[in-house]
């Protein structure tokens, strides 16, 4: 049972009290009429933190289709590389039965045709091989995914880390809860979110950063009293030893926690350091 609901359910107790109690005893209606907005405030809170959670779930369901579809491409590749492996292979043979009934001048350059087919059969053969170990030798799993729940994150200069202290997941070791920061271990094809709530009737602005370099940013602002929330997912090539982190963009700014604030991200894709072509657009 969450602290939330805990305090709901001694708020309801205490409000049972007092209704009974106007039977018998004179209540002031304000002291009453406060008791019922805080139980009404509370439920609100509940609810939204149902909300997060929701969100959560859809954003790793997307996770796993996106990681559905990696995985096809790769598999279309393989086959459109056992095509054209399986085509070389059958036009060095050609040559190479040429080549064995065939006299003149022209024997050596078949020679060198077959010789430049077979170089190309082994090339592609390597090629498909590489591949293929590679896939087999991909065991290495990287999550991780902590959450703020201290009260508030309060009065944090710019380009200051967010501390998400309490770690849920860190499968690879590569989130650091004392400076905010996730440590790539392995380079490849990553997954990362964060979700962020603002203090009541305040708005915040905060950055996703790698070394330093920020390429999200997130924002959220409360009204009316109320608290706002910002979300960012990012999916990103991180070679080994990337720092990734989630720093506060304005000069001051206070965030909320007690859960509500989060930071994750998961390994999608294994590849080796600096592998992956860059975006062409």
């Amino acid at each position: 049972m969450t602290r939330f609901i805990q305090e709901l359910v001694v708020i309801l107790c205490l409000l049972c009290e007092l209704i009974l109690a106007r039977n018998n005893f004179d209540v002031s209606p304000e002291a009453f009429q406060i008791l019922a907005t805080e139980v009404e405030k509370l439920s609100k809170l509940v609810e939204h933190q149902n909300g997060v959670i929701n969100e959560l779930q859809d954003k790793f369901k997307y996770q796993e289709i996106v990681n559905s579809e990696l995985k096809d491409r790769l598999n279309q590749q393989e086959r459109i590389i056992e095509e054209l492996s399986a085509k070389l292979e059958k036009q060095y043979q050609q040559n190479k039965t040429q080549n064995s009934i065939s006299t003149g001048p022209k024997t050596a350059s078949k020679n060198s045709s077959s010789q430049y087919s077979s170089d190309q059969f082994k090339d592609a053969k390597h090629v498909r091989q590489g591949i293929t170990r590679k896939r087999q030798s991909l065991s290495t799993t990287v999550a991780f995914f902590a959450t703020i729940t201290q009260r508030f994150e309060a009065n944090l200069g710019i380009h200051q880390n967010l501390i998400f202290e309490d770690v849920l997941t860190n499968i690879g070791n590569g989130y650091n809860n004392h400076h905010g920061v996730f440590i790539v271990p392995v380079s490849g094809i990553y997954l990362l979110t964060s979700s962020l709530l603002s203090r009541p009737g305040e708005e915040y602005f905060a950055e996703l950063v790698i070394n330093g370099t920020p390429i999200a940013r997130l924002n959220g602002r409360g009204v009316n009293g109320r608290h706002g929330t910002g979300t960012q997912t990012a999916i990103v090539f991180l070679n080994k030893g990337d720092d990734v982190a989630i720093q506060n963009y304005n000069q001051v700014d206070n965030f909320w926690g007690e859960k509500y604030s989060s930071f994750g991200g998961v390994l999608l894709q294994e590849y080796e350091a600096n592998s992956v072509p860059s975006v062409v657009g």
